[in-house]
């Protein structure tokens, strides 16, 4: 009878406890957003026998497919702890900031404490590498092909910058991501799998493409340094039933903070 009894609780109790999960769509609404590309000299303030202008693309220009939906959109839910992941490569070619991690290039790099990237720049100029936030560090990319190691162990978001003159080069990095964060496809679509059942939240982050301040030279009025506005973020909350899978749908546009 006792064994009787556990069983039958123990049933019901595994159906409360199934893992559920969610999906959605992130889109633009409104008009797409007109986003200029830079024009400036290959090193603003610094000779290295180029001055020309040039165009450089904005590196937070958002991805929005005809439909509005937006590819490469950053989603995660709060929950699991951090967990180490595939390892990430800084790459600097033609002035600009690139993320390769797991095989493709992302928008914000995913890491756990204590990871590691590995930096390497690709051109034959300089570029000093920048980064401020939850880790503060500098290094100067002297030689082409060359890779330098950083271990990251402080949680929390990193922006990666220019130190030598590229204002618009920018990239994130992400210290002690949450285990359930991903990124839209091609379509703007996501899935997150393996959530408790209940009141969930999701977080889903866009980068501001543009500049909120920055400093000109004096004489040529170059500018010589530059931020962006903050990134926009959005959140949804959904119920999500035992073993089930919820539906949402996330948006951005012009008029949102």
């Amino acid at each position: 009878m006792v064994l009787w009894l556990a069983l039958v609780w123990q049933i019901p109790n595994q159906q409360v406890n199934r893992p559920a999960s969610v999906m959605g769509r992130v889109v633009w609404q409104g008009d797409k957003p007109q986003v200029p590309w830079f024009r400036a000299p290959a090193s603003p303030g610094v000779n290295q026998g180029d001055p020309g202008l040039k165009s450089w693309q904005n590196p937070f220009a958002p991805t929005i497919l005809s439909d509005g939906s937006m590819a490469n959109v950053l989603i995660w839910v709060e929950e699991g702890q951090a967990e180490p992941r595939p390892k990430l490569k800084v790459e600097v070619q033609d002035n600009q900031i690139r993320l390769e991690q797991g095989g493709r290039t992302v928008p914000v790099g995913l890491l756990g404490l204590g990871d590691s990237i590995t930096v390497e720049s690709r051109q034959d100029t300089l570029f000093t590498l920048k980064a401020r936030g939850a880790s503060s560090f500098a290094l100067p990319l002297i030689e082409k092909a060359k890779n330098v190691t950083r271990k990251l162990e402080k949680p929390g978001w990193v922006e990666l910058s220019s130190g030598s003159g590229q204002y618009w080069a920018r990239a994130w990095l992400w210290v002690g991501a949450p285990q359930k964060a991903l990124f839209t496809d091609k379509n703007g679509s996501f899935e997150i799998n393996g959530l408790k059942p209940g009141k969930v939240k999701i977080f889903a982050r866009l980068p501001d493409w543009q500049l909120s301040k920055f400093e000109r030279d004096q004489e040529t009025g170059e500018i010589l340094m530059a931020q962006y506005q903050k990134p926009r973020i959005q959140v949804v909350e959904t119920d999500l039933e035992p073993g089930g899978r919820a539906k949402v749908d996330i948006s951005f546009g012009a008029g949102q903070p």
